[in-house]
């Protein structure tokens, strides 16, 4: 039986090689990047170019026990090279090596010059312009892939969805909020029910980066044919997440966070199911904004920028609002947020 090889830094070059990308000789330095939860990854320099190695992990770096199948490496490989000539807004990675019995492949790495968006917007650097750019690279991605038959077929598997958001997100925080489980489990069976575009499953401000103005998308592998809510509703509770966090910042949030709907809706606005999704008083954009929220601090992976006792508990209430239905639209969890 093959059992696959660990990815470190010390056989990096013996990966780099072997998939004849780059002589080992020709490696001038090799760097764990730390922000890998779910993956193992690797930076690799040469005289001429930089790859990043990324190879799926079976547990995931958090404090909960948080299992997912690591052929999910091969679903994230094949939705890259799929969405490669699609995304006209912005850019994601080349994939140039691949080694499916190690599940692992190799990607072209961000230019040394681009940012980390998240690390960005963290930083007090809010640019609602960004925002819009997400919003209509997501909908280049909804858009193409709406109702495409070829596409359900390749992504019907919805297995790593289910073990890396449905169960940590919504089932585990429900088992920890009895007044609204049931709202929390009706709609995550909805998202596996709602099935009519390619999901990334993680659209958020940590898996793009900033070059040039631009944006670059990363991180494709819990992408899935599912429903198109759960990708605005990832990306908005972010965004509200770190206007609450910066209250300083907080208007130019609300902004980004009008943008970013706006530019979605506008360049889907002639598909009318997905057009209604990106409205502001979308009910079921909303409750998912809601359950979100909560899970990011009481289910297995809370934002770490988020930790004084007061102000989880504010977040808790509020997404408890949004969750029972108190907010008819983004303007009123605006008016929450402020108050």
């Amino acid at each position: 039986m093959f059992v696959r090889t660990e990815l470190t830094t010390d056989n990096a070059k013996d990966f780099l090689e072997r998939l004849g990308i780059c002589a080992s000789e020709d490696v001038l330095s090799v760097e764990m990047l730390g922000w890998g939860v779910s993956n193992t990854l690797v930076k690799a320099v040469s005289e001429t170019s930089a790859f990043v190695i990324k190879q799926s992990l079976p547990r995931l770096n958090v404090g909960e026990e948080w299992l997912a199948d690591i052929d999910r490496i091969h679903n994230e490989k094949m939705c890259i090279d799929l969405l490669l000539p699609v995304i006209k807004s912005g850019s994601i990675p080349l994939v140039i090596g691949y080694d499916p019995d190690n599940y692992l492949f190799v990607m072209s790495c961000a230019p040394e010059s681009g940012i980390n968006w998240k690390e960005s917007l963290l930083s007090g650097d809010v640019s609602p312009v960004l925002a819009g750019k997400a919003g209509r690279i997501l909908g280049e991605m909804h858009l193409f892939s709406f109702s495409n038959d070829k596409v359900r077929v390749n992504f019907s598997d919805d297995k790593v969805f289910v073990q890396l958001r449905l169960d940590p997100y919504y089932y585990f925080t429900a088992s920890k909020h009895e007044d609204v489980a049931d709202i929390i489990s009706d709609h995550a069976r909805e998202l596996l029910s709602n099935k009519s575009v390619l999901v990334h499953g993680d659209y958020s401000p940590k898996n793009f980066i900033v070059h040039q103005g631009n944006l670059i998308l990363l991180d494709f592998e819990v992408a899935h044919y599912g429903h198109p809510v759960f990708d605005l509703a990832f990306m908005l509770n972010h965004l509200f997440l770190k206007s609450i966090h910066d209250s300083l910042s907080r208007d130019v949030y609300f902004q980004a966070v009008s943008e970013y709907l706006h530019e979605y809706g506008q360049f889907v606005q002639g598909n009318p199911l997905l057009s209604k999704y990106s409205n502001e008083d979308c009910k079921e954009l909303l409750i998912h904004l809601g359950c979100l929220m909560l899970a990011r601090i009481d289910g297995k992976s809370p934002v770490e920028y988020i930790v004084d006792p007061n102000v989880q508990g504010r977040v808790r209430f509020i997404a408890k609002e949004i969750i029972s239905g108190k907010c008819s639209d983004i303007l009123s969890v605006m008016n929450l947020i402020s108050q």
